[in-house]
């Protein structure tokens, strides 16, 4: 009756000329997506433009084995702070989207998942510190340089972990304006930095990563700042909130454990398999996977958090509209590195222009590979975490064939090898997503229909 009622004012106001139509559900959700996604993209463009100027000018700059071991050090850093949060961020997102209106208890799951950071982390460094230096050792760096790296590979890590922590605090508050000033201030301090050590000549492997520790302070420091303005710790008393939070990231930790290894699968199988200079391609090819990163960062600090607190209805919604838009923005990119493949090598430098039958291999990896992390990332802001059982050994034989077909001492094979494993990744995780959808539904109607018998 309603919507009749409502078409039947839209007709006689269209007969009307002075007559101002008010917009349909579906438009006014349209206009408020737009006008809460445009500005943010556009600040996201000029932040990830200068941490893409940054990286670029590294790869530019540095000769082949001087950046290799770079891309080695700065993967084991990302490779240690993705074990020791094994879903810990995700499962706060998860718990703190229940308890997001009582603060108490918010404050007890932030304590518990800061308690659980500090186990998983010296987990963490027991299991990969000796692969990291076994990789720094294969570059035949000095051991007084691979203590050092390690040193800073080992900080950067926990301080990529901790700023995770309080950065879904801060996403749970949709604190997006700061989370933006804190990325661009810590993007320029990083790009300052390395443009003073390449003009006085000191950039190196080392100084590089210094340059990438300066700007994980900056981060660590003013997200633990906003997030400890939203809500107070509470130190004492959260046992009951730490087991939820233990019990979701136990869920993950199969799942991290593998995501952990074929995030990165194409740089360890040429580490361990190829040379310098192949290390060196395959990180410099990594980094025009950066141009995706902005639709990235607008669902980990715009979405993910509606979802984690979003009705089923509106859920849906969310989930049509960010994949349509990933997938058009993937479609755009793998095209222009077919088309223009020059353009796209030509900001690597002279040092990487032999590469061009390889480039448009690294983009479609990335591409899937984020939508891939996508669809995980909607999941696990649900608390839907997929069975250990089926994503890893999916994701292992897929990674074992890939091996078998393609060969892993050419960066080739191993580009062939990661968007292999990457389709298996992304058809288990559209399964399972549509599963749950169809799940929640189910139990949507079912308490629709006992609360109209009560």
């Amino acid at each position: 009756m309603r919507a009749g009622s409502q078409r039947l004012k839209r007709l006689l106001c269209a007969r009307e000329p002075n007559c101002k139509r008010s917009s349909s559900p579906r438009e006014s959700f349209v206009k408020k997506a737009l006008g809460l996604l445009a500005p943010f993209i556009g600040f996201e463009l000029l932040v990830q433009a200068i941490s893409l100027g940054a990286g670029l000018m590294i790869v530019r700059t540095l000769p082949k084995s001087e950046y290799a071991v770079f891309i080695v050090a700065f993967a084991m850093q990302s490779s240690i702070s993705v074990l020791a949060d094994s879903g810990l961020a995700g499962a706060l997102m998860a718990v703190g989207g229940k308890l997001f209106h009582e603060r108490s208890q918010l404050g007890k799951a932030i304590a518990a998942t800061l308690e659980l950071r500090n186990i998983f982390f010296v987990f963490s460094l027991t299991v990969l510190v000796p692969f990291s230096i076994y990789l720094l050792w294969r570059e035949s760096l000095s051991w007084w340089l691979i203590v050092l790296v390690t040193l800073l590979v080992s900080i950067g890590g926990f301080l990529q972990l901790s700023q995770g922590v309080y950065l879904t605090v801060n996403r749970l508050f949709y604190r997006t304006t700061s989370i933006q000033i804190i990325n661009l201030a810590a993007a320029l301090s990083r790009a300052v930095l390395i443009s003073v050590f390449i003009l006085t000549a000191t950039l190196s492997s080392l100084t590089a990563l210094v340059a990438s520790l300066v700007a994980f302070t900056i981060q660590f420091i003013s997200s633990r700042h906003i997030a400890n303005r939203q809500t107070a710790l509470i130190l004492t008393d959260f046992g009951e909130v730490r087991k939820q939070i233990l019990a979701l990231t136990q869920r993950q930790l199969p799942n991290t454990i593998y995501y952990l290894i074929q995030g990165q699968i194409s740089l360890y199988l040429i580490s361990l398999f190829g040379n310098v200079r192949s290390v060196a391609d395959v990180g410099a090819l990594g980094r025009l996977g950066a141009l995706f990163l902005v639709l990235g960062s607008v669902s980990s600090n715009i979405i993910f958090p509606r979802m984690s607190r979003a009705s089923l209805p509106r859920l849906k919604r969310l989930f049509i509209i960010v994949v349509t838009g990933y997938i058009g923005a993937g479609v755009v990119l793998v095209a222009l590195a077919i088309a223009v493949p020059d353009i796209f090598l030509w900001l690597l430098g002279t040092q990487y222009l032999s590469l061009r039958s390889e480039l448009h291999l690294v983009i479609i990896s990335a591409v899937l590979g984020q939508i891939s992390a996508l669809f995980w990332g909607m999941n696990t802001a649900r608390g839907w975490i997929m069975p250990a059982t089926i994503s890893v050994s999916f994701g292992l034989a897929s990674q074992v064939c890939g091996i078998w077909i393609f060969g892993a001492d050419t960066v080739a094979g191993v580009l062939n090898i990661s968007i292999f494993a990457f389709s298996i990744g992304l058809v288990t995780n559209v399964v399972f997503t549509i599963l749950n959808l169809w799940k929640a539904g189910g139990r949507e109607a079912d308490d629709l229909l006992r609360d109209t018998n009560t």
